[in-house]
């Protein structure tokens, strides 16, 4: 009677996992988990390559955005979005361990970063676009530690912030007045990139592959933060801006989106959020 029972039990088990077999495909996949806020994407037999020059001459294209605005975070998104070095017009050897394309200007790389209104060099652009408190703010930090892109600095050092940021009000100005004449750029709010990764990653990869770059944004998802993220001084953005400076700022703010609105279409209820 008990062989009897464990014979059936051994049936019933076989015929189980027939069913169950008979209804599972058995697929070779990567589950890309993005960061917080990002859903995951799933892709067949993902190869994602370590980045190296390109082995054909690309469109000579420019990732310009104003300092302290996430260029850095931005080129390691790219390289992993596309296995392809990024260049720049700089020559930061900090930056070399993570970038060895940093110095290089031409069609080896799959952008170049710049900080420079100098539209005429490229034939196309990425515009990286952020909240000028926010990108004033990083860049201040970024130089009085330095160069340093992820450290923090003294605050013995913001004797000097009244006059920076008098300096870089007039530069961000002038900076997005220039890159919104060129024929070909593509626009980016780095807000945009915090809150939705994997949207604005399939925007970019569209734009790449319009010249011909392959561009996979699962390969980006898998690493999307790197290590290029200064970390937070616990303070808010008012807290840095006294009254006459909010003033002067949200009157820019108003400006270049009106600017930028009139070439791209943009979601400018953001950019309006801005405002202190």
């Amino acid at each position: 009677m008990g062989k009897m029972r464990m014979l059936f039990a051994s049936v019933v088990c076989i015929m189980l996992l027939c069913i169950i077999s008979n209804n599972v495909t058995l697929v070779k996949v990567d589950d890309v988990i993005s960061a917080k806020k990002h859903h995951p994407i799933r892709t067949l037999d993902l190869v994602c390559p370590i980045p190296s020059l390109s082995k054909r001459t690309l469109p000579v294209t420019a990732l310009a955005s104003f300092p302290g605005s996430g260029n850095t975070w931005m080129r390691h998104l790219l390289q992993e979005l596309t296995g392809i070095l990024t260049g720049s017009v700089f020559h930061e050897q900090l930056m070399k361990k993570e970038f060895p394309g940093e110095e290089i200007t031409n069609g080896s790389v799959v952008a170049i970063k710049t900080h420079y209104p100098y539209i005429d060099l490229y034939e196309r652009a990425i515009l990286l676009i952020r909240n000028p408190y926010a990108a004033i703010l990083a860049e201040f930090r970024r130089d009085r530690s330095d160069g340093n892109h992820t450290g923090l600095i003294n605050v013995s050092e913001f004797k000097y912030w009244d006059d920076f940021v008098q300096r870089f009000v007039h530069r961000y100005d002038n900076f997005h007045r220039h890159w919104v004449l060129h024929k070909d750029v593509l626009p980016v709010l780095y807000d945009d990139l915090r809150a939705n990764l994997t949207h604005e990653l399939v925007r970019i990869s569209s734009f790449l592959k319009e010249a011909g770059v392959d561009a996979k944004p699962q390969c980006a998802l898998r690493n999307s933060e790197g290590n290029f993220h200064r970390p937070s001084s616990g303070m808010t953005l008012s807290f840095f801006y006294s009254d006459s400076k909010r003033k002067m700022i949200n009157e820019l703010i108003s400006n270049i989106t009106t600017v930028l609105s009139k070439r791209f279409v943009l979601r400018t209820g953001i950019m309006e959020k801005w405002k202190l």
